[in-house]
């Protein structure tokens, strides 16, 4: 059987999207994946209205969900095969990451591709991010009435026009990814800030 075939039948890897351009990543459900309780949860989510609004985009998110719970080994595995020939990957356009071993096979993928730069944005602080390779930036998102975390990792603002934490010397993102793919190769301490949308 034709290995993209199979793949697609454990996951829906998206080959890219307005805003990452030709990037690939894979995400799930707003909300059900997310940390109980974030802010953005109700009507400030963006990936919400995709969810809702096209049957395919909720189909693709809820199968990568069922099969990140029910299977992960089969759902990491498919996404490993899948990466052999790629630069760039970003986990979760849509949701979060699930638990620390969850997290701990991110690390492990990113470690069995030291060729590609993985890039997370998370609410999700509570775990344990000390062993990440090189080749994954994960970056802390800061929501208006979120607590900062006590970490050194990147952080990623959303520029709301009243939050007033953001560093002044936060990298202020041009709209498309592939203009600069500054976060895929941000450091600790470094923040990044976006519009609202």
């Amino acid at each position: 059987m034709n290995l993209f075939r199979v793949i697609k039948q454990l996951v829906s890897i998206s080959e890219g999207n307005t805003k990452l351009g030709p990037v690939a990543n894979i995400s799930l459900p707003p909300v059900k994946a997310c940390k109980p309780d974030v802010p953005c949860a109700d009507k400030d989510c963006y990936s919400l209205k995709a969810y809702k609004l096209r049957p395919t985009v909720k189909a693709a998110w809820d199968k990568n969900f069922q099969t990140a719970i029910e299977s992960p080994d089969d759902y990491f595995d498919a996404i490993d095969r899948y990466l052999k020939a790629r630069s760039y990957f970003r986990w979760h356009s849509s949701g979060d990451i699930l638990n620390q071993g969850y997290l701990d096979s991110m690390i492990k993928t990113a470690l069995n591709h030291s060729q590609i730069k993985f890039l997370a944005f998370t609410k999700r602080f509570e775990f344990d991010y000390s062993a990440l390779p090189e080749n994954l930036t994960v970056v802390f998102s800061m929501w208006p009435g979120v607590e900062v975390p006590d970490s050194a990792l990147p952080t990623a603002w959303i520029n709301d026009g009243i939050d007033e934490r953001i560093p002044c010397d936060a990298f202020v993102c041009p709209g498309q990814c592939t203009e600069c793919f500054y976060c895929w190769h941000m450091q600790n301490g470094q923040a990044v800030s976006f519009k609202k949308h």
